[in-house]
């Protein structure tokens, strides 16, 4: 039997990366004069902006390897749920960034999430949040519908999956999302276990 495929997205959408990047922030940025700890519960632009004054390039703190050993888990039921539907979805990690965040999510993955077999790491353009050129509709023999996961709403906008689900809370990227949310993953075990 064929298995459908299930894209799922990395940042904010199976690693909390808000809270890694917050995290790696404080640590970077504790000795500066004008330091305040950034807050990842008061977080409420993709960039973290607001949070983050001293840092003027976001791409400092994605890339950087302290970002990767705070990066933990979306929640609890990750890492369950995802064994889970590795069983019967064929997982695949879709994700962008610029090249020292891409090397160092291939190995972050290969780590944390063993029963992820496939990734397409795709290069940062411009800052374009767009996974349009990745195939996902199913192919006609399969009778499975292949399912996207992702937070960020114009990835899922762009996509051609037959299913759509947003990631995670509201933010600004994503509170136009008309489609099906889920809060955690213990949401998407219900959707689909």
């Amino acid at each position: 039997m064929i298995k459908a495929k299930m894209f799922v997205d990395m940042d904010s959408t199976i690693i909390n990366s808000i809270q890694a990047f917050c995290d790696t922030y404080n640590e970077l940025y504790i000795s500066h004069s004008s330091f305040i700890p950034a807050d990842p519960d008061a977080v409420i632009t993709w960039n973290a902006k607001e949070q983050i004054p001293l840092c003027k390039d976001i791409n400092e703190l994605f890339s950087h390897p302290l970002f990767f050993e705070f990066a933990r888990p979306m929640d609890e039921w990750t890492i369950p749920v995802l064994e889970e539907l590795s069983k019967t979805y064929e997982l695949i990690v879709c994700t962008i960034g610029v090249p020292e965040n891409i090397y160092r999510k291939a190995k972050y993955i290969a780590k944390w999430f063993p029963m992820i077999k496939e990734s397409i790491l795709m290069m940062q353009t411009d800052c374009k949040m767009d996974k349009r050129i990745v195939r996902m509709r199913s192919d006609t023999f399969n009778e499975r519908s292949n399912v996207f996961i992702d937070d960020v709403a114009s990835n899922l906008q762009s996509s051609d999956a037959d299913i759509k689900i947003c990631f995670g809370k509201k933010y600004a990227w994503n509170a136009d999302w008309k489609g099906y949310r889920a809060k955690t993953w213990k949401d998407v075990g219900n959707l689909f276990l």
